[in-house]
Order: structure tokens, then C-alpha cells, then sequence
């Protein structure tokens, strides 16, 4: 059973949860502690009853497509998944909204692309934009509760991230398809690469290789598994999404707010990421 619920709220994609709130924490020039751990739990919270609700909602959908799934294997019942994930919704919302009013209202607003994420994401193609805008909505809400204008550099780091979860997700929606990866969903990837560049103060060394490994390891990726149908985007997009704390990195590094510790601690949370893949399924 304990499996089944880490399968359900893609348990290992939570690392990179932690990695951008950590990121607009830090970018944001920190704060209360208490506060961020706070965060930390009702981002994770909020996260996971997403996907509680995505199993959901795509229950028909997985019993012809991917019935090895909880639902339609018969794992857990349908019912049982719609009540923990109103549970962790509310719960993870309350988590966050105790940080403050900024940081409740933009609990609501991440609560409100979830719930119409989940409704529309099979009928509509822009929907992977309602799916960025989650992801985004992380680094408000962890910055919020610093006070103030929102810095520049977590408004640059929510952009990067939106534009780099929305290429992930167009490449992810052809999973379950039989042809190789596209060469235009892999151009979307490069987009937040250069996004970084915008306002950096100088071409740093550090900031400097740090983009050139991303683009290489980005283009390894595409070189490899292009040819390899669904298991290739299946490989493509777990390393992609276990590769988020990568990109927050980045950012940070493009700032000049990227210490030693802070690139230890982030690359840990994507190697942790990776790891637990092998155990639990990213998608």
C-alpha cells in the first residue's frame, strides 16, 4: 500500500519541490526558518494531492492507456484517491497560508491551477502552460513571506522555470506515442537556458560552464533516446524533471548568488530525485 501512495503522488519528483522553494528562499535573501520549512511541507502537500487528483480525473483514460496504473490495477480505489487528495490539498494550502497573507493568496492561486489543470489537461493543449504556472507559483509563495516587492531574480527564476516545465510537458505528452522524440519540443528547452542570460550583471566563470554543461547534458539526452519511441521520452522526461534543481542553479549562479554549499545542497536534491526514479515513476 505504501507503494501504491508514493506511485500516486510521483513521490520522487519531490526533491525538486524542495529545490525551487529553496531557490526563491534564497534568492528572495531568506528569511524565517520557520516560515520556509512551513512552505516546504505545504509545497510538498499541494503537490502531492495534485497528482492524487490527476490520477483521478484521468482514471477512464488510464484503464485504456496505462492500466498498470493504481487506479485501474485496482491498487486503491478511485474514491480513496479523491479523498487524500482533497486531504493534502487543504492541509498543504493551510501550510502555506500560515506564512501570511501574500503567501495564502498565491496558496489559492497554485490551488486554483492544480484543480483546473487536472480538469482540462487531457482536452487542451494549454494546458501545459497551467502546468507551468504551478511550478512558477512556487517561487511566490516561498517568497512571500520575506516581505516587500518581490526581488527581480525570483521573478527571473519563475519565468526560466515556466518556460523550461512547459517544454518538458510537451515532450511528456508524447509518451505514450509511437514515434521518436521531435526536434521543436527540444528547441522549447533551450529557451530558459538563455532567459538566464537576461540582467545577469556579468558572464561569470562559474555561471559560464554551468551553461555550457546544461546544454550538453540536455543535448545527450536528445541524441541518445530520440530514436527510442515512448521508452526514450519515458527516459527523457524523468531526467529532465529530476534535472529542475539543475536549473535553479543556474539561475542562481547567472545572479551571483551561487555558493559552494548551495550548489552541493541542490545538485544532492536532484541526485535524490534521480535515485528514487528507479524506485518510483516521475510520470
Amino acid at each position: 500500500m505504501i507503494r501504491t501512495l508514493l506511485v500516486l503522488g510521483r513521490f520522487s519528483n519531490i526533491p525538486t519541490v524542495w529545490s525551487n522553494c529553496l531557490a526563491a528562499y534564497l534568492l528572495s535573501g531568506s528569511g524565517n526558518t520557520t516560515s520556509c520549512f512551513a512552505t516546504l511541507a505545504g509545497a510538498s502537500l499541494m503537490y502531492t494531492g495534485g497528482m492524487y487528483l490527476n490520477d483521478w480525473c484521468d482514471a477512464s483514460f488510464d484503464r485504456e492507456h496505462r492500466a498498470e496504473r493504481p487506479i485501474p490495477s485496482g491498487r486503491i480505489k478511485r474514491r480513496t484517491v479523491l479523498i487524500l487528495a482533497c486531504v493534502f490539498l487543504v492541509f498543504g494550502l493551510a501550510l502555506i497560508a500560515g506564512s501570511g497573507k501574500a503567501a495564502a493568496s498565491f496558496g489559492v492561486l497554485l490551488l486554483a491551477l492544480i484543480v483546473c489543470y487536472n480538469i482540462v489537461h487531457k482536452r487542451l493543449a494549454f494546458s501545459v502552460l497551467l502546468m507551468a504556472g504551478c511550478r512558477s507559483c512556487l517561487y511566490f509563495i516561498s517568497a512571500a513571506p520575506v516581505g516587500g516587492a518581490v526581488a527581480a531574480s525570483v521573478m527571473k527564476a519563475s519565468v526560466v522555470m515556466f518556460l523550461y516545465i512547459t517544454a518538458i510537458s510537451v515532450i511528456a505528452r508524447g509518451e505514450a506515442k509511437s514515434e521518436s522524440l521531435a526536434i521543436p519540443p527540444w528547441l522549447m528547452l533551450f529557451l530558459p537556458i538563455a532567459v538566464t542570460m537576461v540582467d545577469s550583471s556579468s558572464i561569470r566563470l562559474g555561471y559560464a560552464v554551468l551553461m555550457i554543461a546544461v546544454l550538453i547534458w540536455m543535448t545527450t539526452l536528445f541524441v541518445t533516446c530520440r530514436n527510442r519511441g515512448p521508452e526514450g521520452r519515458q527516459v527523457v522526461v524523468g531526467s529532465l524533471l529530476a534535472g529542475i534543481p539543475l536549473i535553479d542553479i543556474l539561475v542562481m549562479a547567472s545572479t551571483g548568488m551561487l555558493t559552494g554549499p548551495i550548489a552541493i545542497l541542490f545538485t544532492t536534491l536532484a541526485a535524490l530525485a534521480r535515485a528514487a526514479q528507479k524506485k518510483i515513476p516521475a510520470t
